[in-house]
């Protein structure tokens, strides 16, 4: 450390100078006392150090934009002189990229002590915080000279996301056979097994779908409208890719994982089952799994902090075809901070909802067409813009 350094320096120079312009030899004691008093600490301090241990404890969860407590533990091991340790801390969000730096200065005494240091943190975003030891260095008594430490210590917190609430509003799709046992109460199909609703005859009309009975009854020609059965199995496409002409964005980073969690909360409060996937680019695969419960949730809840965005070609529905072939659901919901090319093809499959969370100004609102709702959100109104939701 600078500070003692230069104490020092001033003592030994002003000692040398008490020796030079006096003849006593008090003054030469003096001399050799400032300049071999520090000699025995800064020697001892070359095995202190190496028996310097550093951990890092840091609570399993936490919440973004709230305090949370930490504590460094540091221990020695051997019987010495307590010393002085500098301990630089650097955190890592391994989703958004954030980077918080600390440094801790605390004195560690002899007699195997250990010596806890708390402090405090927080963070903009949520995701996996990881915590990495840059720099341990342990000074003498004097603090004069350092020795430098490399420790390797990893620890971590999950930061949660702050979900908000929505309405979400579930739209028909006929179903991709005649054998499921629910019916749109909106629209009418062909299945002459279920009645959809009575109406007056229009020009038009088939004959073999007048209702002769009702028609006797009430004198005047009546339709029968036939069912239209539905099936809503969900697919919930996480987008983890950004295209090359897209600049990283920590804030959008965010607002992803806090859309993607509450639409996944809402959906499994409304006993929905769903399926959700993205592409894994830690193991190079497409992760999907099954979720129906709120057990089930938190237990990819982990995983999902756990994530990576980055750059490529490709996109969530391309990996996911690559490995699963057709689709085969007649919900999709779409995560993204992009609209993918070739997007209408999904859309004719099945009813698809898109959230495209993005800083563009040009792009407001949301668009609605028959199989299609697509939503524009910025990291900023998001909770706004998606508060009712057709999906």
């Amino acid at each position: 450390m600078i500070k003692p350094r230069i104490l020092w320096m001033i003592t030994l120079l002003s000692s040398f100078a008490f020796l030079f312009f006096s003849n006593q030899d008090l003054a030469l004691l003096l001399f050799v006392m400032v300049l071999a008093i520090p000699l025995a600490p800064i020697m001892m301090n070359q095995i202190v150090a190496r028996n310097v241990m550093i951990s890092i404890v840091m609570p399993p969860t936490s919440v973004k934009n709230k305090l949370f407590k930490c504590n460094v533990i540091a221990t020695n091991s051997r019987v010495f002189f307590f010393s002085l340790v500098n301990c630089k801390l650097e955190f890592t969000n391994e989703v958004t990229g954030e980077v918080i730096n600390e440094e801790l200065l605390f004195p560690l005494g002899g007699e195997k002590d250990e010596c806890q240091v708390p402090f405090i943190l927080e963070s903009k975003f949520c995701g996996s915080l990881v915590t990495k030891v840059k720099m341990v260095k342990v000074y003498d008594l004097f603090g004069l000279f350092g020795v430098t430490r490399k420790i390797s210590v990893k620890s971590e917190t999950i930061v949660l996301p702050d979900t908000f609430s929505s309405q979400l509003l579930f739209s028909a799709y006929k179903a991709k056979d005649l054998e499921a046992d629910e019916y749109s109460q909106t629209k009418a199909g062909s299945d002459p097994s279920e009645t959809f609703a009575i109406r007056e005859y229009r020009p038009g009309d088939r004959l073999n779908r007048i209702h002769w009975k009702l028609t006797e009854k009430f004198d005047e020609i009546l339709v029968r409208e036939m069912g239209l059965p539905v099936r809503h199995s969900f697919l919930v496409l996480f987008e983890t890719g950004i295209p090359s002409e897209l600049k990283e964005d920590s804030t959008i980073d965010d607002a992803l994982l806090e859309i993607m969690m509450s639409l996944c909360q809402k959906m499994t409060e409304e006993e929905i089952s769903y399926e959700i996937g993205w592409q894994d680019y830690h193991s190079n695969s497409f992760f999907r799994c099954n979720v129906s419960n709120l057990d089930e949730l938190s237990g990819i809840t982990n995983k999902l902090m756990h994530t990576c965005y980055q750059k490529e070609d490709g996109n969530a529905f391309s990996h996911f075809s690559e490995s699963y072939g057709e689709f085969g659901f007649e919900h999709i919901v779409y995560i993204s901070r992009f609209v993918p090319e070739a997007f209408e093809q999904f859309e004719n499959d099945a009813h698809t909802s898109a959230v495209i969370c993005t800083y563009d100004q040009n792009i407001t609102g949301s668009i609605e067409t028959a199989n299609l709702n697509l939503y524009y959100c910025s990291p900023e109104n998001y909770e706004r813009e998606l508060f009712a939701m057709a999906i």
